[in-house]
């Protein structure tokens, strides 16, 4: 479950996605540095309960502002792929998800397109950051890696993605990593669970949005999984209640992430380029990251 943050917003389909920089949020003492911005944008990636897959490349990076890691992911729907058994799909606005039942199977992926080789090169402030991740032969599924720089990010920093081709035929694309969301509701901080009604729609207040700037949030329970993309330039980010209300009632947790987004065109192939980073509080102390319970 803690996977499905970064697998379903930006469609990163690999068991250790978000794994290193997910499971408790940074608690570090002193605050993160502020970053930059990119003109790209964001928008609901399809979900893995659909099917058939569109023909769609994802890559993306992702940091944390406070460690010097990053972590490279890719992936390529529009293979063989079956759609997951004993589950209904949600798919309003900016927001998709499922709803399963208790017995739901696992979908079976069993041939993805290949990008071949994909380079990602990452320039800093003091140096030029590069690394790699490759296609499973047998599957074309690229496992994500994760590479370590002198010092971590600032924001502000180009990304520029290149693929050696394959199924998909080569492109590039380049991205600056974007200046992070931050929320004063202390709330979405804490440990302790956050009621949230099924009957009202639920309201994010953020700071330093923008046209350019979207909200990435995940919501994962036992038998339900829900990602919005949500526009930040009025100062809030909103998932309406008449998708709520779809949701079963019970716990889930919740995870943000603020992204920035170039497209491209590679054959029949949409491509999306990613650069990624966390949700802070205003104090930049703390992720975003919150249980909840849905009544």
């Amino acid at each position: 479950m803690k996977n499905f943050l970064l697998s379903t917003l930006l469609t990163v389909s690999v068991s250790t996605a978000l794994g290193a920089c997910s499971g408790d949020p940074p608690n570090p003492a002193t605050p993160i540095a502020d970053a930059g911005t990119a003109d790209a944008r964001i928008e609901r990636a399809p979900s893995d309960a659909q099917a058939p897959a569109p023909k769609m490349a994802f890559v993306s990076a992702l940091t944390d502002y406070r460690t010097p890691s990053l972590q490279l992911y890719a992936n390529i729907t529009g293979g063989v792929e079956a759609p997951r058994p004993g589950c209904t799909q949600i798919a309003v606005g900016g927001c998709s998800g499922f709803v399963c039942a208790a017995d739901a199977g696992v979908p079976e992926v069993t041939k993805r397109p290949s990008a071949g080789r994909i380079d990602f090169e990452i320039t800093a402030q003091r140096e030029t950051l590069k690394g790699f991740i490759e296609p499973a032969p047998a599957t074309g599924i690229y496992a994500g890696t994760t590479v370590t720089a002198a010092a971590a990010l600032g924001g502000g920093e180009s990304l520029l993605v290149r693929t050696a081709g394959g199924d998909v035929p080569a492109f590039e694309g380049r991205v600056a990593f974007p200046l992070v969301l931050l929320m004063a509701d202390e709330s979405w901080f804490s440990s302790a669970a956050k009621t949230v009604p099924r009957t009202e729609d639920l309201v994010l207040q953020v700071q330093r949005g923008g046209p350019s700037t979207e909200l990435s949030l995940a919501l994962s329970g036992k038998s339900a999984q829900l990602s919005c993309i949500l526009p930040t330039d009025t100062g809030e980010a909103r998932i309406v209640k008449s998708v709520l209300g779809q949701l079963p009632p019970g716990a889930y947790q919740t995870q943000a992430l603020t992204a920035q987004r170039s497209d491209a065109t590679a054959g029949d192939f949409a491509v999306r380029v990613y650069a990624v980073g966390p949700v802070y509080n205003t104090a930049k102390t703390q992720a975003f990251a919150a249980s909840i319970q849905l009544q």
